[in-house]
């Protein structure tokens, strides 16, 4: 059984002002390789070939016997090769946590094959990506990080008016190139051109039983969360009413249910936070922590941690260990949610002096790591 490891809540989550998508503790399983698809587009594009620095490559480069217009083509086939394979490997792994059908590192590898926008978010995804990564080898993919964002505005451009804007090979260059912008911040491309997440909640509705969709919903989502919780603003209301996750799943135990449902409880806190006074009223308190408790009264046993380590010097709060990642991952949107709600609690209401509400309000550094950082426990 592959158990997943997680240290306290200050170090179960990954600071994401530094790298929301790195998942340190996913499987390397790379999936599929690419098939290059890109072969036409590159040898007609009109932006400068990328040029590394002559420390990353060996002085037996076989490319400097080439004519100079052949030795660009080559570099850029070469890192284009390079960022496919370093999404397989360090992206996609951290994205999939919670989904089993592993979406983003299979269904989008393959769309990515026609999809020329999707393609090139994939590279810009994992440019941006490997930005934060300690890896001298992947530093020169930073250079191009840009570029590609870039390139990926103007081939969605025109896919964004109409139902073509939901179809899920567009969603999912949409949520890639959001992602890499975030992981960047790169003033090359505006969050603001993109669609917004209700277009993703539209896509989802219109196909509920639909897991891709429901993956990109979510993802989407938690990339309005961090940057709620970052700026302290709310995330959009959406005209969605329930999680669909249920549709897409054969069994109410299924833990994709009740990680989605955490994830929608921390945007519906995140609103009665930073909303206006519409938001802010005591029925919407009380709904919302009805809903939480609700959530954690009925969670079903397979959530629950299947060991627990002593507290140490080096890890104040223990560990806690789970049977797989997205357990872990239900409990820290969970807990997130009850965080944002304790602070907000109306006067008069003390029913947060028990034990686990202590507890929660000591582990406060959440705030900064909305997400886990999971290991194979061994």
């Amino acid at each position: 059984m592959l158990l997943y490891k997680a240290t306290g809540l200050a170090d179960l989550g990954f600071d994401l002002s530094i790298c929301p998508l790195h998942l340190a503790s996913c499987s390397k399983d790379s999936g599929p390789i690419f098939v290059e698809a890109m072969t036409v587009a590159l040898l007609t594009d009109p932006r400068p070939a990328f040029k590394s620095s002559p420390t990353s490559h060996h002085r037996s480069d076989p490319t400097t016997k080439l004519p100079e217009v052949q030795r660009a083509v080559y570099s850029r086939l070469h890192v284009r090769d390079q960022l496919r394979q370093y999404y397989l490997t360090s992206v996609a792994p951290g994205l999939d946590t919670p989904d089993p059908l592993r979406h983003f590192g299979t269904t989008i590898p393959a769309l990515a094959q026609s999809c020329h926008a999707l393609s090139l978010a994939v590279l810009a995804l994992a440019a941006a990506h490997a930005e934060w990564a300690d890896d001298v080898e992947t530093q020169d993919f930073v250079i191009v990080g840009q570029g590609f964002q870039r390139a990926c505005s103007w081939a969605l451009e025109p896919h964004l008016l109409g139902e073509e804007s939901l179809a899920p090979e567009i969603l999912a260059a949409v949520v890639l190139l959001r992602l890499a912008i975030q992981l960047s911040g790169s003033p090359a491309v505006t969050a603001d051109s993109l669609p917004s997440l209700q277009t993703f909640a539209d896509a989802w509705k219109a196909s509920p039983s639909s897991a891709l969709h429901g993956a990109l919903f979510l993802t989407a989502l938690q990339s309005d969360i961090r940057l709620a919780w970052l700026h302290r603003q709310p995330v959009p209301r959406l005209n969605i009413g329930v999680c669909l996750m249920k549709y897409v799943c054969s069994h109410i135990e299924d833990p994709r249910i009740w990680h989605a449902r955490a994830i929608m409880l921390v945007a519906q806190a995140l609103r009665h936070c930073h909303g206006g006074p519409e938001e802010k009223t005591l029925d919407n308190w009380l709904q919302i922590n009805v809903s939480s408790e609700s959530w954690f009264d009925v969670l079903p046993r397979s959530f629950d941690a299947v060991a627990y380590e002593e507290s140490c010097e080096t890890k104040p709060l223990g560990k806690l260990v789970y049977q797989e990642g997205v357990h872990a991952l239900a409990h820290i949107y969970y807990m997130l949610a009850r965080l944002l709600m304790i602070n907000q609690a109306p006067r008069g209401i003390r029913k947060w002096a028990s034990e686990t509400s202590r507890k929660l309000a000591m582990q406060s550094q959440i705030f900064h790591k909305i997400g886990p950082g999971i290991v194979p426990y061994q």
